[in-house]
């Protein structure tokens, strides 16, 4: 199982097949814009499908039946086949198996395509339903940058920036679920979020139709960061573990249960309906500077 290695003029990214997982994002401007995974967090990037976050007691049911599904579901833990690949481009294959029709009882193809142009990475996830009802998913991205991004510079020194500057609300969590209340997002007077370990005392920032399509992680003592476009995606999540020197930016069509929800996964929030032998795409893109 050998990583897949893409490269061009500017930049070099690595992804293991085990989870289809972006684990570097290397620039020719000698920085690394991925977390090299730790001891506060064993991840770099994992992909969230079938679902995004937690549920309810771990459980959902379907046409009266109940089914069990980690937070953020299985693909992470999977192996994905090559079915294509490049020197700038890479796409990776997940099906379904009997196997996990036992937590997941859809017939999929979920496909994540990796490429390279110029000083930019983008990711794009696409859904096949392969059988005749209606299937139900949600699916997202979890990649882990830097912080700091430039070795010697100051964590407290990094900011978030989004356009348009939306006055966003977070949607508070509670044990890993929404809990229905929202809290005002601390931006400063420039429209920054300022990025401190105390930003994610209670767990991530978790925004819900939030509207934003660009946002740029960058820092007061250098010039360098990422833009990170996320227009595909309605929803949105921010996180740090303590001690971890990252910062997730997470696009999600979909999130966690809210902490009400009653189990049918045809009524949960934020969950897409994807007709039989149809096929849903969504992209997301970061550009190193």
């Amino acid at each position: 199982m050998s990583v897949i290695l893409l490269q061009n003029h500017y930049l070099q990214a690595r992804i293991q097949p085990h989870g289809a997982e972006l684990q570097s994002l290397l620039h020719t401007n000698g920085i690394e814009y991925m977390w090299q995974a730790g001891s506060a967090w064993p991840k770099h990037s994992p992909v969230l499908f079938p679902i995004v976050g937690s549920l309810v007691g771990g459980r959902y049911q379907h046409h009266g039946q109940a089914y069990s599904l980690p937070r953020h579901g299985f693909a992470r833990d999977h192996l994905f086949d090559t079915i294509d690949q490049t020197d700038t481009r890479c796409v990776l294959q997940l099906r379904s198996t009997p196997a996990m029709q036992l937590q997941y009882p859809f017939l999929f193809v979920f496909e994540i395509a990796y490429q390279l142009q110029q000083h930019s990475l983008s990711v794009t996830y696409s859904v096949q339903n392969e059988g005749e009802e209606l299937m139900y998913f949600s699916v997202g991205g979890h990649p882990a940058f830097a912080w700091p991004l430039v070795a010697g510079s100051q964590p407290q020194q990094h900011y978030l920036q989004w356009q348009p500057p939306v006055a966003a609300q977070r949607w508070l969590l509670h044990d890993g679920l929404l809990s229905g209340q929202t809290a005002d997002t601390a931006l400063n007077a420039e429209g920054q979020l300022p990025l401190s370990a105390e930003l994610f005392a209670k767990d991530a920032l978790v925004f819900r139709n939030w509207g934003v399509q660009r946002v740029t992680y960058a820092s007061h003592d250098h010039n360098h960061g990422l833009h990170f476009d996320c227009a595909d995606f309605p929803d949105f999540g921010i996180w740090s573990a303590p001690g971890g020197a990252f910062v997730c930016l997470e696009p999600w069509c979909g999130h966690a249960d809210l902490v009400q929800h009653q189990g049918q996964l045809s009524q949960k929030a934020g969950i897409i309906a994807l007709e039989g032998g149809q096929q849903h795409s969504r992209s997301w893109q970061v550009t190193c500077f």
